[in-house]
């Protein structure tokens, strides 16, 4: 790594020797509210700038391969024209249902560096990718010089990446960390490992968050390093991840176009909420084979750990989710040995007259953490047994997978998640990652694809005291952050007073209107609820048919108001029925005004709010107007629902 780096040190001391001829490239979104500027002085770098604002300063490009001698002089050799284009698709799983957007894209090739830079702007940010020219197969790509300098005094939301082998059983990284909020861009992560996308950046009003889509098993899946000077560059796995023996650079076959870096870029930060941006820049890899189900599953395992992996204990749960209409209900580790593969025949069966459908955990195999024990294993990373097994759920109606423990982001660890969601397609299984890396543009690139963790989820704080009286601030930071790219699995919705059976276990440092809220406040097309059969003996009509009802994607999504590590309103809409709700974060009482005039709903409001003085009871009022302002007065860690028909 160190030599690598003094080969791009060496190459722009020689660049910036040679004479200047300096040029200048801009490329303006459709609105032409944004502009991004190539500048070639014998160093590649690029700016952008929001209507006179500079969002990022001159940030560095350039792409390493085996191929090409260092140091040498990275300059524009030819400039294409400019064109435009159009985007416009359907999103049936997604958090808005279809997309149509313009953008302007330009091509700059790079003769001395074998590469071109293709750059995109949309009305709604900006994103870019190299193209590796010439013919070859296995081109060794080494690094990237890629960079975003933002300007003095910007600050950032950020979670760093974990250190390869750390945590329990040795099973990080798994994009499973708190939060840095608010902070400087010289912040340095604990572990030194730098940060995972996404990272959300403010400087003034501007918002900018960082990410990258269409990573399947051609490249690594990268992350960002510390700050230096303002700048993040892009970083390739580390050596930590995965085996020591596998490579922390990308081979492919040229020509090939990278994984594309995405801003998303406002002022109003409800736009951030609402991108699309890394679903928009890639294309369905695969022809899905079945007709997937988005739905809500039940779940043990958050309240009951692994005691209820057993057949009866599943039979409460399908009962559960039937009653609830939850097309789900996920029975996880150790199945095999408690349960057994006959009798998990027989529950699905009996899930199937109930009209609900089972998922099966599977570890991703173990051999690159402590967690090889929990069963099954050694079946996912291994095609043949893989497709054997597929065959088997197939067979039995089981209607899909959560795969855990995944290693790292070295590339074949990312061909291990798209070999898994190829076979998941092939036999019609629907797939959720855990464990796992960030998913980059999958909800639409595989139609498998359902969910992935990558977040400090909600089974972080069953056991956990420090980290229950964290959550509510941490999940005010989800919908501008890792929500707001793809598909998240945070399993939300407690009802329960402790977190798991246990007395000792935490007590759930949030209000009942506060979990009511989650399901909105979060987007997941398949969502697993931390609810337990006991609830339904307790929960009045009201939050049984909100329950029943509740969608999982959504026609149109809207962030009313909030701020990260603070509060959010969220509006999603399905049909001709919305869904508003509010959380509070913060350990202090606060009034939220909403008006639901700006969503142009029409009916009546039901609302769902704390009682006061209480944290545990919920009141329900009906027949509220939908067309004016409503204030909430919040406790701390509270939240309220509006349902609008």
């Amino acid at each position: 790594m160190n030599n690598r780096r003094l080969l791009f040190t060496l190459a722009a001391i020689v660049a910036l020797a040679m004479p200047l001829q300096s040029k200048e490239y801009t490329i303006l979104s459709p609105d032409k509210s944004l502009s991004v500027t190539l500048s070639d002085d014998s160093v590649l770098t690029y700016s952008v700038v929001l209507s006179g604002t500079t969002v990022l300063e001159r940030s560095p490009l350039g792409i390493y391969r085996d191929d090409v001698a260092y140091p040498c002089a990275m300059t524009v050799s030819r400039a294409l024209a400019q064109r435009t284009g159009n985007i416009d698709y359907d999103n049936p799983r997604g958090k808005c249902s279809h997309v149509a957007k313009s953008y302007t894209e330009q091509e700059f090739e790079v003769a001395q560096g074998k590469f071109a830079v293709v750059f995109r702007v949309l009305n709604d940010g900006v994103a870019f990718a190299y193209r590796l020219t010439g013919k070859g197969k296995g081109v060794k790509v080494y690094a990237e010089e890629t960079g975003f300098r933002f300007p003095e005094g910007s600050r950032a939301f950020c979670s760093q990446l974990a250190k390869g082998k750390s945590g329990w059983c040795a099973t990080n990284p798994s994009y499973e960390d708190h939060y840095h909020f608010d902070v400087p861009l010289e912040e340095e992560s604990e572990h030194r490992q730098g940060w995972v996308f996404p990272l959300l950046v403010h400087n003034g009003d501007v918002w900018t968050l960082l990410s990258e889509t269409g990573t399947d098993e051609s490249y690594v899946a990268c992350h960002l390093g510390e700050a230096r000077d303002n700048c993040y560059q892009i970083k390739f796995p580390e050596d930590g991840h995965n085996m020591a023996y596998d490579p922390t650079w990308a081979a492919v076959d040229t020509p090939y176009l990278t994984p594309w870096r995405v801003m998303a870029i406002s002022r109003n930060i409800a736009d951030i909420v609402a991108t699309t941006l890394p679903d928009d820049l890639v294309e369905q890899k695969h022809v899905a084979q079945v007709e997937y189900k988005p739905g809500k599953a039940a779940w043990s395992w958050l309240f009951y750990a692994d005691a209820w992996t057993t057949y009866d204990g599943s039979r409460k749960f399908i009962d559960m989710a039937a009653e609830l209409g939850f097309g789900y209900c996920l029975i996880d580790a150790f199945w095999d040995q408690w349960i057994g593969r006959e009798r998990i025949a027989e529950l699905s069966a009996y899930a199937q007259q109930k009209g609900v459908r089972l998922l099966l955990w599977y570890n991703s195999n173990g051999n690159w953490n402590g967690a090889s024990y929990l069963s099954p294993t050694n079946i996912m990373n291994n095609a043949e047994k893989r497709r054997a097994e597929m065959e088997w759920m197939r067979s039995i109606g089981v209607a899909g997978i959560k795969v855990d423990f995944f290693g790292g982001d070295k590339q074949n660890s990312i061909k291990l998640y798209t070999d898994i969601l190829a076979d998941c397609n092939r036999y019609g299984l629907i797939c959720n990652f855990h464990g796992a890396t960030l998913p980059r543009g999958w909800a639409r690139m595989y139609p498998a694809f359902f969910n992935a963790e990558a977040v400090m989820g909600q089974e972080f704080c069953r056991g956990n005291h420090e980290n229950e009286a964290m959550r509510a601030r941490h999940i005010t930071v989800l919908p501008f952050t890792r929500n707001a790219v793809a598909p998240m699995d945070f399993t939300p919705t407690v009802l329960n007073e402790v977190l798991g059976q246990d007395a000792n276990l935490s007590l759930r440092s949030t209000t009942t209107a506060f979990e009511l809220a989650l399901p909105v406040i979060m987007f997941a097309p398949l969502s697993h609820y931390g609810l337990i059969p006991d609830d339904l003996k307790r929960m009045p009509r009201s939050l049984f048919d909100y329950f029943r009802e509740l969608p999982t994607v959504w026609d149109e999504t809207r962030l009313l108001s909030g701020y990260p590590g603070r509060d959010v309103v969220m509006a999603r809409r399905s049909g001709n029925v919305w869904y508003v709700a509010g959380i509070n974060g913060e350990d202090t009482a606060k009034t939220i005004d909403v008006d639901l005039s700006q969503l142009a709903a029409k009916g009546s409001a039901q609302i769902f709010t704390t009682v006061a003085a209480s944290r545990g009871e919920v009141a329900c009022s009906e027949g509220n107007k939908a067309d004016g302002t409503i204030k909430f007065a919040l406790q701390p860690r509270d939240g309220f629902l509006i349902v609008i028909k």
